[in-house]
């Protein structure tokens, strides 16, 4: 058994620093790839080829959040915080890590295991003024991904320069131990863990070679001061082996003051073989098995103690062949081993008090959260660091040096994490859900207000929309007609539909009266004469106040007044109501007028001279129409004096004779 002599303790600091270069953060590293393989074991150190990349943290940032490690090899013992930094990733091909590193003055070499976010620490140096320096870190699982960070001595940029690293592996060939993994459940967060929380461990033995024949006897564990130091739920591995046969059986089982002394040594609290029948775990040998094939599996419980900022909550686990914590077979063979380390610290400050405020509606980014550091009973150091993240673990905000609460604006609906630290350094993470709101129903702005026209239907137009969701924009209406032609309704019709489904209408309606028009003032004449009002007069178009000619149809004639009264000439129109309106132009005729030639006579002597009726002249009226007499009617016969007459007649146009 060998105590490792790497004593790491890991904490966290966030920095306000959000630029993010290529291999500038964990999540960034430049891969080197697979580590060289070491050559098969003989005996001694197998070494592996050497890669040689170089960098420089010129242009380089401090993580955010800033991890560091304390209890580094070389001068100061601590990394610097925050400091500017590149990464490198690898996949280890042996069980030893050899690193060097020139170049970089004051610089801070740092190995991580883990996942980004979740690292551990593994081990850390840093180098003098010359800028050498060198680092061995031992229990590498070969196949597993592991993080360099080199470092500067601070984040201002002076330190900054270029550096030469040689990374290799090896495999030491004299350790019984060839490979172990030491898991925590859950995994620290931050690099520690709250006070009371339990944590879960086991350690996996994959592969052990019995170097002078010791045979895997005892599994010895070490707390830091941090845990309560009750070990729980221990569940020792089962054997490999039935030792020395049926009815007395070998066991693992879990010894919490130890198994006393042995070889000179006082073996403490840990899991030990023991032959059944034996009943004493030192007077026995170990469970037999040789080679990479072998596996064992011890867990165990612990729980973390009344917190002190930054606690030592360490677990180191240490293997023992039965040469040496057993006496039935004298050999160290096995002293050579390695310890498996496990570190973290005490997380003492207060979880913060979130609260949120939901988005305006579902697809809006206008939510926002607010962390508060000093906890629930407001007992947490300020002032505070506060890192916001959203649900991918990408920063969305950062917030330094603030004696109190932070509030993150413009946020959308989702989950965020908030990482505070506090004066002591300190590292809490809180957690906040900002909610969806409700999805509003849109508008339109302004409204449209019906209308009227008396000529034609108003130009159509956009109308603007509004939507928290969604923003504005304009949308174009439909016209639809009651049918009509005069007087018409128009009903305009804006219809939108935002993302979430709500819809608004917006109607207007649109009257259209009727045209208003003038009729041309009644016409009418007097004329003397049937024949001068034979034509009907001509009529003017009725024009309405849209500028549209209305025609008259006819006339219609009435009154056929061929000797005196009234002839009418009747004009129509219809209007676009469907009404007839009539324009009327009347010709007043007046009878002809006549003379009649004065009457006639003579004085004959003798009736035979009055035998042929007298010569009379067609009567003319003052249209130039003759009229013609009749007869004559012959009254008397003076055959011997007296008077004979005739008497012509004619009728004039109104029956008169």
């Amino acid at each position: 058994m060998r105590l490792s002599n790497i004593i790491i303790v890991l904490s966290l600091i966030v920095t306000g620093n959000l630029a993010i270069a290529q291999g500038d953060d964990c999540s960034t590293a430049s891969p080197l790839g697979n580590l060289p393989t070491p050559g098969a074991c003989v005996t001694g150190i197998q070494t592996g080829g050497q890669i040689t990349p170089s960098g420089t943290t010129v242009g380089s940032t401090a993580d955010n959040p800033y991890v560091y490690q304390t209890g580094c090899q070389g001068q100061g013992g601590q990394m610097d915080f925050p400091a500017n930094d590149v990464w490198y990733s690898f996949v280890a091909s042996g069980t030893v890590l050899n690193i060097d590193i020139s170049g970089l003055s004051n610089a801070n070499v740092a190995l991580w295991s883990g996942t980004c976010g979740n690292l551990g620490g593994r081990g850390c140096m840093t180098t003098p003024n010359n800028g050498s320096g060198s680092m061995v870190v031992t229990q590498m699982v070969p196949g597993d991904t592991y993080y360099i960070s080199v470092t500067s001595s601070n984040d201002s940029g002076n330190n900054d320069g270029a550096f030469d690293l040689t990374i290799s592996n090896d495999i030491d060939c004299d350790d019984c131990l060839l490979s172990a993994t030491l898991t925590a459940t859950p995994a620290p967060v931050n690099g520690g863990y709250a006070e009371g929380e339990v944590v879960t461990f086991c350690y996996e033995i994959s592969g052990w070679d019995q170097q002078n024949t010791n045979w895997l006897h005892g599994m010895q564990l070490e707390f830091g001061a941090g845990w309560t130091g009750a070990v729980t739920n221990t569940n020792p591995a089962n054997t490999v082996q039935n030792f020395p046969g049926p009815g007395c059986d070998g066991a693992w089982e879990y010894y919490p003051t130890g198994i006393g002394n042995a070889n000179g040594i006082n073996w403490g609290p840990g899991f030990y073989f023991d032959v059944q029948c034996a009943a004493n775990p030192i007077d026995n040998y170990g469970d037999d098995c040789q080679g990479t094939g072998c596996s064992w599996t011890f867990c165990w419980d612990l729980t973390v103690g009344a917190c002190t900022p930054g606690m030592d909550l360490g677990v180191t686990v240490n293997t023992s062949g039965d040469g040496e914590s057993g006496t039935l077979w004298d050999d160290n063979g096995c002293n050579d081993d390695d310890a498996t380390n496990f570190f973290a610290v005490g997380i003492c400050c207060p979880d913060p008090v979130m609260v949120s405020t939901p988005t305006s509606c579902p697809t809006a980014c206008d939510g926002s959260a607010t962390a508060d550091g000093a906890g629930i009973a407001g007992d947490g150091v300020g002032s505070w660091d506060y890192v916001w993240e959203d649900a991918s673990g990408a920063i969305v905000f950062t917030d330094n040096n603030v004696n109190g609460t932070s509030t993150a604006n413009g946020l959308c609906a989702g989950t965020y994490d908030v990482i505070v630290t506090d004066a002591n350094n300190c590292v809490s993470v809180g957690t906040v859900t900002v909610i969806a709101g409700p999805c509003p129903n849109p508008t339109f702005d302004p409204e449209p207000g019906d209308a009227s026209a008396q000529c034609s239907v108003p130009a159509m137009t956009n109308l603007t929309w509004n939507d928290p969701c969604d923003g504005t924009g304009n949308v174009v209406g439909v016209d639809a007609t009651d049918g009509n032609t005069c007087p018409e309704v128009i009903t305009r019709t804006w219809t939108y539909t935002n993302s979430c489904g709500n819809f608004v209408v917006a109607t207007q309606i649109i009257t259209i009266d009727p045209p208003t028009y003038t009729l041309p003032a009644a016409g009418g004449s007097t004329v003397a004469c049937v024949s001068a009002a034979q034509s009907a007069p001509t009529v003017v178009t009725v024009t309405d106040n849209c500028g549209t000619d209305l025609p008259f149809t006819g006339p219609i004639v009435s009154g056929d007044p061929t000797c005196g009264g009234v002839k009418t000439y009747t004009y129509e129109f219809t209007d676009c109501t469907g009404a007839t309106f009539d324009w009327v132009y009347t010709y007043t005729i007046d009878p002809p007028t006549y003379t009649l030639p004065a009457a006639g006579g003579s004085t004959v002597a003798c009736v035979s001279a009055a035998q042929s009726a007298p010569t009379v002249v067609t009567v003319t009226d003052n249209c130039g129409t003759d009229l013609p007499f009749t007869g004559p009617i012959v009254s008397g016969d003076p055959t011997c004096g007296g008077v004979k007459t005739y008497t012509y007649e004619f009728t004039d146009c109104t029956g008169a004779t």
